[in-house]
């Protein structure tokens, strides 16, 4: 369900914003202190960046 969400991204406008503003998606915070467990990716160059240093 939340890939077709990815479609809706434009610009700078991340998935955030979607995942706050849709009563259709309920999620939880979770508190972490290693900012590396998470990455801000806003677009589909960004995801192919940071997929090619995973790899």
């Amino acid at each position: 369900m939340l890939f077709s969400f990815v479609d809706q991204l434009s610009g700078d406008r991340g998935l955030k914003h979607i995942l706050t503003n849709d009563p259709q998606i309920i999620g939880k915070s979770v508190p972490f202190e290693d900012e590396k467990l998470f990455i801000d990716i806003d677009t589909r160059e960004e995801y192919r960046e940071i997929t090619d240093k995973l790899t």
